[in-house]
């Protein structure tokens, strides 16, 4: 039995994907168009006449579940343009980048005093663990350890601990200044120091950022394949063709119908990034944070424009509330 339709590892379309497509969509009230029973209703086992896998003889063409060449749209259009608006909706909105960028601020003050137990009783670092591969140590890693170190009466963790109770306890969180949309990825980094450098050549009266207080954070939209067509490396297959086929003769095989279709048509939704600004002032300094934040949202848009970005929201102009970071 393949497995190409439970991770398709050469188009993308499987049914983990349609899986979550259908779920979160229906969970996060999004509208899926994606017909998954029909597609799936479709699929035949067909021969690839493109693609071969080495045995131990020879060569041979490899077998591959293929879609009726109707299902074309539901590739290209609507389980990419599913995707995309997920990843713009939920994945990737603004709040959940804000809240990941606070744990993975909290994950960093812990790893220098964490030590999880791995193969062969090594004690490793929870980044070890992740990047060696050490599958004893990885089953650990999981919510608990958040729960086990907010617990733990350590000097060395109080300010992980600190961290986590201000953001996710307190909810000191980032206030949001301004989103945009550009084609080519940026230098989160160098992008938050040019925000700080003409916030502070402008700002007059107001008080002076440093460094840390702008917090520049970049997602990747798209459809899954990067610059390629998702249907590229899909095999179609022509039901009237296979159904002359198969009229002829109705001893034959499906598989070896040569009516096989690719397309490769270009790229419907285009990949974006968007980049993410946010205003996380130092704590206690909410008040004297107040007469800045409209001047950053001002600074942040002509950035978007120096770029070519196009521009998703400004808070500093859609209303934010400079009272919200008296509280911060």
């Amino acid at each position: 039995t393949s497995t190409v339709d439970f991770s398709n590892w050469r188009s993308g379309a499987d049914v983990d994907k349609f899986d979550y497509f259908t779920r979160d969509a229906f969970y996060l009230g999004l509208k899926s168009t994606v017909d998954v029973r029909r597609y799936i209703q479709s699929l035949r086992v067909m021969r690839d006449t493109r693609s071969t896998v080495a045995t131990s003889h020879a060569e041979k063409t490899l077998f591959t579940l293929s879609p009726d060449e109707k299902q074309v749209d539901t590739l290209r259009l609507d389980a990419a343009q599913t995707r995309m608006n997920l990843y713009r909706k939920a994945y990737k909105h603004k709040t959940s980048v804000k809240f990941d960028y606070h744990m993975r601020r909290v994950l960093e003050l812990m790893e220098p005093h964490i030590r999880i137990p791995g193969e062969g009783g090594r004690m490793l670092t929870m980044a070890q663990a992740a990047v060696e591969g050490d599958m004893e140590a990885f089953q650990y890693i999981d919510d608990s350890i958040i729960r086990q170190m907010l617990r733990t009466p350590l000097p060395e963790l109080k300010p992980a601990q600190d961290e986590y109770h201000r953001r996710f306890t307190r909810r000191e969180i980032a206030v949001l200044v301004g989103e945009t949309e550009v084609d080519a990825a940026v230098d989160t980094a160098a992008v938050a120091r040019e925000l700080v450098r003409g916030y502070n050549r402008r700002r007059g009266a107001a008080r002076e950022l440093v460094e840390g207080e702008v917090v520049v954070q970049q997602v990747k939209l798209g459809h899954g394949m990067k610059s390629a067509d998702p249907a590229r490396n899909v095999v179609f297959y022509s039901s009237k063709e296979l159904q002359r086929y198969l009229n002829e003769d109705s001893g034959k095989k499906i598989d070896k119908c040569p009516a096989v279709v690719r397309y490769d048509h270009g790229v419907p939704v285009p990949k974006l990034y968007r980049v993410l600004c946010f205003f996380d002032p130092q704590p206690g300094a909410g008040e004297a944070s107040e007469g800045c934040f409209e001047l950053l949202t001002e600074v942040f848009k002509e950035f978007g424009e120096g770029v070519g970005g196009r521009l998703v929201r400004v808070r500093g102009v859609m209303g934010c509330s400079p009272a919200r970071l008296s509280k911060l």
